[in-house]
């Protein structure tokens, strides 16, 4: 679509790029523009088979209606004078010439000059650009348009970090994009042994999901928050550091400066590369489009840009692997690119895709908005144990005796709660089908001997219980403490999960629990008149924790704390936990 409005715009004929097969596959370098899997014809069975006749540019001719053809005719009879004073132009200024209106395409548009040669082929015009939107392999077309796929290693392809490096020159720029869902498990240390951090970018993705507008004291705290994080942690300069959102298309205009040309945008599978890479293209064409950043014409821009979404840049897809080779995307002919395949070191990702469909995938990824479902005044559920919170059948929380939580959720999972955790075990022999709307995996759902079993280290207040790629679940203790036994957590061993302070804490302001003298108040006073502070990240306190892995042949809870941690203490049922001993079982 863009690379016609170009052509025709520039008064230049339209160039004709594709006249053979073999002339297509040199100029696209055999890749798929979705994808980016080298095309093949030759066999079906393997990956990269696609149909030349396929494109998703070539569109049926337009139906035009007899009398609409008789109409043209005359039309196409009258001069200049009279056409204008048939067709009403009276509320078009007198300064603007109009151009004549037909019900169908002039054949000149129709049939635009071919050109044969290389040598007529524009300098300013890229050829892979043009091409770009052209062909697809046959498993993005199936994904894209029949919801169809076969969650495999052959199909979808996911590496760890250490191959995808060996991939990209060791001089190139390197985009780290990480998502605000699941900070920060998306950013993996071992990128820092390659890699110099004041060499890599890092854009942080999906910050729709935390606060609702791109601008404002919510973006300001987050981008002071990642600045103490990576600049504390990992000494990454806060100029190499970018927030925003590919879905909302936040600051993509000042994402496309800050990206350096020629990088290469890595990143864990499912963190927006690609929607971002998209985002930017897109913003980019639109400037071709006189009048669309105009206000009035908000409502066209949108259709547009979503309408354009499809057929400009990389294949977005919930599905994870669904990138399989580097790709260079190019912008607006002065920057170059790449969307390369995300990476991972859970080798159990697959197994529970392959019991969705896409629709159902989408669910588990969406996420929910945090400043609307996880903040203080957000509403919640109160769970005693021994009741186990179900996090829509693939994660279940097993609470302590004498306990008592209030539960926030910041996914899109439904949560439930059970009576206790033989209850649930009964249950996954045969879900039934009346408990499907709350069982992700319906009646695929494993018994709970198959799920992963963790505990979860002790904690002193509100924490975070992070689920990769899919969101957050905020936990707050409430009432006396009569124990310290530790929650339980079973999670289907596709995910992988940790805890962390609540993010919320980085990017709002919390509570003081002072009053505006500095004097201490009661907790049932701080609504009405508490003063308010910005939690800021330094470094000397883990920010986050992973959870103890643990199996039903392990007995005594307090063994496996002070085996996970081997830092001299030794937590026990007398232990006092306060807030200033409160990470000292926490293990990054």
């Amino acid at each position: 679509m863009f690379h016609r409005y170009i052509a025709q715009a520039s008064n230049k004929p339209l160039l004709r790029l594709f006249s053979t097969r073999s002339r297509v596959l040199t100029l696209f370098d055999e890749k798929c523009r979705s994808c980016g899997i080298k095309l093949q014809q030759e066999s079906p069975d393997k990956p990269g088979f696609f149909k030349l006749g396929t494109s998703i540019d070539r569109k049926k001719p337009k139906y035009i209606s007899e009398a609409n053809q008789k109409y043209n005719q005359f039309l196409s009879k009258l001069d200049v004078s009279d056409r204008d004073l048939l067709i009403n132009n009276f509320n078009v200024p007198k300064n603007i010439a109009t151009k004549p209106i037909s019900l169908t395409i002039s054949k000149q548009e129709e049939n635009p000059t071919v050109i044969e040669k290389d040598e007529d082929i524009h300098s300013d015009t890229n050829p892979a650009e043009l091409l770009e939107s052209d062909y697809t392999c046959i498993r993005c077309r199936d994904i894209h348009h029949r919801s169809k796929f076969t969650m495999n290693a052959k199909e979808f392809v996911i590496d760890e970090l250490d191959k995808v490096l060996s991939t990209i020159p060791n001089d190139s720029p390197l985009v780290y994009v990480f998502s605000a869902l699941d900070f920060p498990m998306g950013i993996n240390p071992e990128i820092f042994e390659h890699r110099d951090p004041k060499d890599l970018y890092f854009i942080m993705t999906k910050t729709d999901n935390l606060f609702p507008k791109s601008s404002g004291s919510h973006h300001d705290y987050c981008k002071t928050f990642l600045n103490d994080y990576l600049g504390k942690k990992y000494n990454v300069p806060p100029e190499n550091i970018f927030i925003g959102s590919g879905k909302k298309r936040w600051r993509v205009k000042r994402l496309y400066e800050f990206i350096p040309n020629y990088s290469y945008f890595i990143g864990h599978t499912n963190c927006g590369k690609s929607t971002l890479i998209k985002s930017i293209k897109v913003a980019e064409e639109l400037k071709k489009f006189p009048g669309t950043s105009h206000k009035k014409d908000f409502g066209k821009t949108d259709k547009l840009i979503d309408k354009s979404f499809a057929n400009v840049g990389p294949g977005v897809s919930h599905l994870p692997g669904f990138t399989r080779d580097i790709m260079p995307v190019y912008i607006n002919g002065n920057k170059t690119i790449y969307d390369v395949p995300g990476f991972t070191s859970n080798t159990y990702l697959r197994n529970i895709y392959e019991k969705l469909d896409s629709k159902t995938i989408a669910h588990l990824f969406r996420g929910s908005l945090a400043q609307k479902k996880a903040t203080y005044k957000s509403q919640y559920i109160t769970v005693k144990g021994p009741n186990v919170l179900s996090i829509e059948g693939i994660g279940f929380l097993e609470f302590p005796e004498n306990t008592m939580y209030q539960i926030r959720n910041s996914t899109d999972l439904k949560l439930h709660v059970f009576r206790d955790i033989t209850k649930v075990e009964s249950l996954l022999y045969d879900v039934p089908k009346s408990l499907y709307p709350v069982f992700l995996l319906q009646d695929q759902t494993p018994e709970l001997s198959q799920f992963n079993r963790y505990l979860v280290p002790p904690f002193y207040g509100i924490v975070d219980l992070v689920l990769e790629n899919i969101g957050y679940i905020n936990i707050k203790p409430v009432g006396a403490k009569k124990t310290n036994s530790l929650v339980k957590f079973y999670l289907h061993p596709s995910i992988n999960t940790i805890i962390r302070q609540p993010i919320m804490n980085y990017i709002n302001k919390t509570f003081t629990g002072q009053d505006e003298k500095g004097n201490p108040l009661p907790k049932r006073d701080w609504n009405r008149l508490s003063t308010f502070y910005l939690s800021r990240y330094t470094n000397e306190d883990p920010f986050y924790s992973k959870l103890i892995p643990t199996t039903k042949a392990d007995v005594n809870e307090y063994e496996q704390v002070n085996s996970f941690v081997s830092n001299g203490r030794e937590y026990n049922s007398e232990y006092a936990l306060t807030s200033d001993n409160k990470f000292d079982f926490w293990k990054e």
